[in-house]
């Protein structure tokens, strides 16, 4: 049977995208404005609906496939298709009117649905942002982020265990599978606080892996403004200009609770140890 993805009405589609991924407040905002100044590469606002494509699709292949090829003659790889098909159409306009060729898709969604997303776009590339886990617990106590319905502060701002709590639960569920996608060669890790500290080293690093030319270690101001952008809970600002250590923050003594033993497990499957990497 022919492949599906060879199918005319997908010939001028762009490639799989690279997708970068992490929790919030690990660089990812950061990564794709400096991948957005990239002379093939093009990134912009976060795109809900792509990882709503990907959830949907794993559901229904998950429960309805075996149904839909039995009485529909619909095999799951032309489902995968025309979900994959949807999802990359959205990424032309901002291609087009960068005049670039290659998709950079930041979520944060996209760290807890890794397979799907593997093998929804069978040819992307992943980067997982990572940092330490008390630094980000840190970072998100300064975060004045809401509920759109509410408008009350999210928890995991104000409360340390609860930010600890957030972190677990969403980096603690990919890490087996970050790990097989690395050893597949799709996916690499990418420290922080390596980011800051050798800039052109993590980027060139970065740019081997994506078989493209050395990312400058820069965040253009349109490309600032472009992914920080959100339709609800806005991120802070980035720094434009040269990528430094200034962006690091130094971690003060918190009070985790219950989560302290969760977030020291954390720490060592990510490979921070006492004193670091």
């Amino acid at each position: 049977m022919p492949d599906p993805l060879a199918d005319n009405s997908t010939e001028n589609l762009p490639r799989d995208p690279v997708i970068v991924t992490g929790v919030p407040r690990t660089g990812v905002r950061l990564l794709g404005a400096i991948l957005d100044s990239h002379p093939a590469l093009s990134s912009g606002p976060d795109l809900p609906v792509i990882a709503t494509l990907v959830q949907q699709w794993h559901e229904i292949h998950s429960n309805l496939s075996e149904h839909h090829e039995r009485n529909h003659h619909v095999v799951p790889d032309h489902s995968r298709a025309a979900f994959r098909e949807a999802a990359m159409k959205l990424f032309v306009p901002r291609l087009e009117s960068t005049g670039k060729q290659r998709f950079v898709l930041q979520s944060f969604t996209a760290a807890m649905l890794l397979d799907q997303f593997a093998t929804l776009f069978p040819e992307a590339r992943f980067i997982l942002t990572v940092r330490d886990p008390r630094a980000v617990v840190h970072s998100l106590l300064r975060c004045d982020w809401r509920d759109v319905r509410t408008g009350e502060a999210l928890a995991y701002t104000r409360d340390p265990v609860a930010a600890a709590g957030f972190i677990a639960h969403h980096l603690g569920s990919m890490v087996h599978t970050a790990r097989g996608l690395q050893m597949e060669g799709r996916l690499i890790p990418l420290p922080y606080e390596r980011l800051c500290a050798d800039p052109a080293g993590a980027m060139a690093r970065v740019g081997a892996f994506l078989n493209e030319p050395y990312p400058r270690p820069f965040v253009a101001p349109g490309s600032a403004e472009m992914v920080t952008r959100s339709p609800d809970n806005p991120h802070p600002a980035l720094r434009y200009g040269p990528v430094d250590t200034a962006s690091l923050s130094t971690r003060k003594p918190l009070d985790l609770g219950s989560m302290t033993a969760a977030i020291e497990r954390l720490r060592w499957s990510l490979g921070y140890r006492e004193h670091g990497r």
